[in-house]
């Protein structure tokens, strides 16, 4: 091998792409992590679609021990529905109108 050879990088390396280049190896406190993995780490939920619309909040009482709660009007497959949660009878949820289109015109 001639010292030109020796003295110019590869091309790999000058672009910072070559196997002992930082852009390739892992920095040492950084660690490879899956979506599952890094979702679990981190704390993140998913979105999802939800099978309702959420119209508004409002007060509720909750039926066993009578607890001033907040509730959520929510409209489901064209009804509309009062949901609540006591913190300790857990979740509670009502018909409010069986036609959401009238009751969201009526307000």
């Amino acid at each position: 091998m001639d010292s030109r050879q020796q003295s110019q990088p590869s091309e790999a390396a000058a672009n910072g792409t070559g196997a002992d280049s930082p852009a390739a190896a892992p920095s040492k406190g950084a660690a490879t992590l899956s979506p599952a993995t890094s979702q679990a780490k981190t704390g993140l939920r998913v979105k999802q679609e939800a099978d309702y619309i959420f119209h508004e909040l409002t007060r509720s009482i909750c039926p066993e021990c009578k607890t001033v709660i907040d509730a959520q009007i929510i409209i489901r497959d064209n009804k509309v529905y009062m949901r609540k949660r006591c913190p300790t009878h857990d979740w509670f949820e009502g018909i409010i109108s069986s036609d959401a289109e009238m009751y969201v015109n009526s307000v």
